[in-house]
């Protein structure tokens, strides 16, 4: 059996952040302006985004509101992300949370330990393929 530990990593949010700003920057100044407006209607003019978006708007975008806006958008792609697989294959469950224990004091906030499974196919009879489900199982 096989054991890993998946999780949302802090740098994959933080490149997806600055992907979808980049992206902001570069569509037209008329959708900039529907999104900072629909922003404004949601009260949520307080944050970094609106502020880039304004900036935006203005054609004077400054590196450090583009960076507030990073940090504000890290939290919330990292509850909309997958999890990915972090740590290498182990052999027990026991040893996934040793991993746990040593990402948590690095910053990871909900890890979840998987278990690879061999599943029958359902379109060969005969042929297995290897899935990761929620680990049940726990060893001393």
């Amino acid at each position: 059996m096989s054991f890993a530990v998946f999780d949302v990593s802090k740098e994959t949010a933080a490149k997806q952040a600055r992907m979808q700003l980049n992206r902001i920057r570069k569509q037209d100044i008329e959708k900039t302006m529907r999104q900072r407006e629909a922003l404004r209607k949601d009260g949520e003019t307080q944050g970094a985004f609106y502020r880039y978006l304004s900036e935006l708007v203005e054609q004077k975008p400054e590196k450090v509101t583009f960076e507030e806006a990073v940090k504000e958008l890290v939290p919330q792609l990292m509850s909309k992300l997958k999890p990915k697989q972090l740590s290498p294959l182990y052999g027990m469950p026991s040893i996934c949370e040793e991993f746990k224990a040593l990402a948590k004091n690095q910053g990871a906030i909900k890890l979840i330990t998987k278990q690879q499974v061999a599943e029958p196919d359902k379109k060969i009879h005969g042929k297995f393929k290897r899935v990761w489900k929620e680990s049940t199982l726990t060893f001393c």
